[in-house]
């Protein structure tokens, strides 16, 4: 009698949990979408990126809105970006990024790009101006030549790509274009293209923004994120490899939460600190 009744009880339970799995099968799942992104940057805005590689913590990344300044009575956002390794890493390669751009407030197209690197006692900087009237750029470098690559594959993706000092509209240097993107009205699963001046080069970033969904950021709570993962030599000529993901939010701030690639020397990620208010 008592082992007829437990067969009672389990068989109740069973069926009563496979009746719910059944019923959260049907019920509608929740569509995300992507929001129309704000019309401006928010100036002061920091994003502070932690970097790990294969999982071990190696540095950091800051990108800034520092604020709006003039160039040739046109106004431009000034946009910076460091990147540092941590005291364990520097014993490894002692390698440091400085980088300013300024990005028209209205046509959200480069003006100028400066990129500066420390390796060791030697430094490397790298200038480039932008003509939007003549659609002309200027390369410049002044210090130690290029003598650190990442990525192997260099020399032989810039053999294929010829020089030229002759760009398309609306180009954008290698930090615009991820803030461009960011004011970009884009649709979900549509195709984009973009044209990015580096290297004395024009390379074509084509790009689309996955489905949303739901993800819970470690000690940050859930967000709604969507994923876009660009192509183009580009990747390969500086990370050695054509996967490369970036993650947004899904709201109006479209927050870059966090990049991925590997690289010849393995996986990198940079997940973004604290997620600005």
């Amino acid at each position: 009698m008592k082992r007829r009744f437990l067969f009672l009880i389990l068989a109740f339970f069973c069926l009563n949990s496979s009746v719910q799995a059944q019923n959260f099968k049907g019920r509608p799942q929740p569509v995300y979408t992507i929001e129309s992104p704000e019309k401006n940057l928010r100036v002061g805005e920091t994003l502070t990126y932690s970097v790990e590689w294969l999982g071990i913590p190696v540095g950091s990344v800051i990108l800034k809105t520092e604020g709006i300044e003039k160039i040739d009575n046109r106004e431009y956002y000034h946009i910076t970006g460091t990147a540092k390794p941590n005291s364990f890493f520097r014993t490894f390669i002692d390698l440091e990024y400085w980088v300013d751009s300024y990005f028209d407030t209205q046509l959200h197209t480069s003006r100028r790009f400066e990129k500066s690197r420390r390796l060791n006692e030697k430094s490397n900087q790298v200038v480039i101006d932008f003509d939007p009237i003549k659609n002309e750029a200027t390369f410049n470098t002044a210090g130690a030549s290029e003598s650190y690559a990442i990525s192997p594959a260099r020399p032989s993706v810039e053999a294929t790509n010829p020089d030229s000092n002759k760009i398309p509209k609306n180009t954008q240097d290698l930090l615009s274009c991820l803030y461009y993107f960011r004011l970009l009205d884009l649709k979900e699963s549509e195709n984009y293209a973009v044209n990015i001046y580096y290297s004395k080069k024009n390379w074509v970033l084509n790009f689309k923004a996955e489905k949303p969904f739901l993800r819970y950021i470690h000690k940050k709570g859930s967000s709604i994120i969507f994923k876009v993962a660009p192509t183009s030599a580009l990747n390969r000529l500086i990370l050695g490899s054509n996967k490369f993901y970036v993650y947004f939010t899904a709201d109006s701030r479209r927050i870059p939460i966090e990049f991925s690639f590997n690289t010849g020397i393995g996986l990198v990620k940079a997940r973004i600190e604290e997620i600005p208010k």
